[in-house]
């Protein structure tokens, strides 16, 4: 199941803390994806996501968009990349 793993809480521990611009550059990447609506592209980023440590206020920002992922709501997923 493609989306078994994407609701694993994960709270960082003992990972990289990504650096500011890869995760400026995924947010992008994320936005572009919500555009021409491709669910697989956007799972890998938040695969690629899943292996750093995250600012709390991000964390919770994937969590979200993860979520709506997999509602495929792709509006609000533009809106909450762009706050």
């Amino acid at each position: 199941d493609k989306l078994s793993g994407m609701d694993d809480e994960d709270d960082g521990e003992g990972k990289e803390e990504i650096v500011a611009e890869e995760l400026k550059g995924a947010y992008e990447a994320l936005k572009d994806y919500c555009e021409s609506m491709d669910y697989d592209s956007a799972e890998m980023i938040f695969g690629e996501l899943s292996k750093y440590k995250l600012p709390k206020e991000d964390a919770d920002k994937v969590k979200e968009l993860k979520a709506l992922l997999k509602k495929l709501d792709w509006d609000t997923m533009e809106e909450l990349i762009a706050k």
